[in-house]
């Protein structure tokens, strides 16, 4: 089983925004993992996929799963997407999912254009809403 998910966050300006992705960067530096009700969990950072925006990859594992987490900033939004799951996380999926993440978020307001559609890969014709997280389960 597998779930993905993608979402956006919104900050008061970029530099809140940026704070916030730094923040988070330092982190992990500090923290390579902790336990979570009893289960022994690690941090890494990963790479993402090449953009004009900062980005952070995060690698989170424990014994029965992982989960891949891409992360970019733009201007005064955070975009994510993570895959992850028991036998495999899709790291393509996820770097496919920010992309679209960011492409949305960088639209002008009112355009068709870069639209989020969060599940093409699966060949789905649906638009989830811009602004709204969405995720799927596959089995």
């Amino acid at each position: 089983m597998e779930l993905s998910s993608v979402g956006l966050s919104q900050y008061p300006s970029a530099q809140i925004a940026s704070s916030n992705l730094e923040r988070l960067r330092q982190g992990l530096a500090t923290c390579p993992g902790e336990t979570v009700e009893g289960e022994e969990v690690t941090y890494a950072v990963m790479s993402t996929p090449k953009m004009e925006h900062p980005t952070l990859g995060i690698r989170v594992s424990a014994e029965n799963y992982t989960v891949l987490l891409n992360i970019a900033q733009v201007g005064p939004t955070v975009a994510y997407s993570g895959a992850g799951g028991v036998t495999t996380a899709d790291a393509d999926l996820a770097a496919q999912l920010l992309e679209q993440q960011v492409d949305a978020t960088s639209t002008p307001p009112g355009s068709r254009v870069g639209r989020l559609r969060p599940w093409s890969r699966l060949r789905s014709q649906r638009s989830a809403p811009r602004h709204e997280s969405a995720a799927r389960t596959r089995r």
